[in-house]
C-alpha cells in the first residue's frame, strides 16, 4: 500500500499518499517534512528538529506543537501511527523511512554522489536526470526559511560540481551539445565560478558557437573587473586567446563581421580597464554601456 508513496522537497513541498493524491504543504509541516526528508533513514531528535523548523527560536511549547503537526501530517497522508508509521516515532524525535516513502531529494543527492565518482561514460549514464532537472528549487514555497536556505544552497554548490563533471565527460565522450547544457546549468547555479565559466566556453566553442564562448569570456572579465578588481585566471586567458587564434569557426561573412565587432568590444574594454584617472574623460566607464548591444548586433 505504501508503494506510491512519495515526498517531494524540489518544488513546493509536496507529500503524496497511498492513493496517488498530492497534498501540497506550507509553513511547519512542510518544513518538518524537509528536515526529516534531507534525513531520510536517520532519527531528528525534537530539539533538532525545532531548531531548524523555527530557526534556532523555537516556542517553548514546540514539543506539543511538533506532535501535533506530525499527527496532522499522518493522518492526512495515510502514514501509519506511532513507531510503525513511515513517519516514525523514535526515542526523543521521528524518523522518516526511505523504504517506505520515495524522497526526490535522496534520489537526486545519491545521483551527485554516483556522478562525481564516475567514469566519463557513466557520468553521461547516470547524469541525465540531474542536466534535466538542474533547474528546480529546493523547498521553493519556503523561501525565508534560514535552515532551507542554507541547505539549498549547499545542494547547488555539490549539483553545480556534479554539472561540470558531467560538461567535461560529455566533451571527452563526443557530445558537446550535452556539453553545453550542463556547463550552462551548472553557471547558473554558480554564477561567479570561474571553473564553470571555463567549461562553458569550452563547451561553446567546442558546440560551433564561437562568438558565445567570447561573448562569455566578456561578460566574465567585466565581472572579475567591476566587483573584485582582477582580471580572469591564466587558463581562462590561455582559452581566450585560443579561440582568437582559430579562424574554422566562422563559417560565414555575417559570422567574421560579428567576430569582428566582437573583438573590437574586447579591444575597447581592454583599454578602458587599463586607462588611468590622468587619461582624462573616458575613464573605465565611458562607452562600455553601449558596447554589449553593438557587439549582439
Amino acid at each position: 500500500m505504501h508503494a506510491a508513496l512519495s515526498l517531494r522537497l524540489f518544488g513546493p513541498v509536496t507529500l503524496t499518499d497511498a492513493q496517488g493524491r498530492p497534498h501540497r504543504l506550507r509553513g511547519k509541516c512542510a518544513r518538518i517534512l524537509g528536515v526529516l526528508g534531507m534525513r531520510a533513514g536517520s532519527a531528528v531528535h525534537k530539539d533538532e528538529l525545532a531548531d531548524a523548523v523555527w530557526d534556532g527560536a523555537p516556542p517553548t511549547s514546540y514539543r506539543q506543537t511538533l506532535d501535533s503537526d506530525v499527527c496532522v501530517l499522518r493522518r492526512r497522508a495515510g502514514l501509519g501511527t506511532g513507531r510503525v508509521s513511515v513517519l516514525a516515532t523514535v526515542r526523543g524525535g521521528y524518523e522518516l523511512d526511505p523504504g517506505r516513502l520515495e524522497v526526490d531529494a535522496v534520489t537526486r543527492r545519491d545521483l551527485v554522489e554516483r556522478v562525481v565518482d564516475a567514469t566519463s561514460a557513466t557520468a553521461l549514464d547516470v547524469g541525465h536526470p540531474l542536466v534535466r532537472t538542474s533547474g528546480d528549487i529546493l523547498f521553493e514555497n519556503e523561501p525565508f526559511w534560514d535552515w532551507g536556505r542554507v541547505v539549498r544552497e549547499g545542494w547547488e554548490s555539490a549539483l553545480s560540481d556534479a554539472l561540470l563533471h558531467i560538461s567535461r565527460s560529455a566533451l571527452v565522450c563526443g557530445e558537446p551539445s550535452l556539453a553545453l547544457t550542463a556547463a550552462a546549468a551548472s553557471l547558473g547555479l554558480a554564477p561567479d565560478s570561474e571553473s564553470a565559466t571555463v567549461h562553458l566556453m569550452r563547451a561553446q566553442w567546442w558546440s560551433g558557437r564561437h562568438n558565445d564562448a567570447l561573448r562569455t569570456y566578456v561578460t566574465l572579465q567585466d565581472r572579475l573587473v567591476r566587483e573584485l578588481g582582477e582580471i580572469p585566471q591564466r587558463e581562462t586567458q590561455d582559452l581566450y586567446l585560443a579561440l582568437l587564434r582559430d579562424h574554422d569557426r566562422l563559417p560565414s561573412a555575417d559570422a567574421a563581421e560579428d567576430h569582428v565587432r566582437l573583438l573590437l568590444t574586447l579591444l575597447r574594454r581592454t583599454l578602458d580597464q587599463t586607462r588611468t584617472p590622468q587619461d582624462g574623460a573616458g575613464g573605465p566607464d565611458t562607452g562600455t554601456e553601449a558596447e554589449p548591444a553593438r557587439a549582439s548586433m
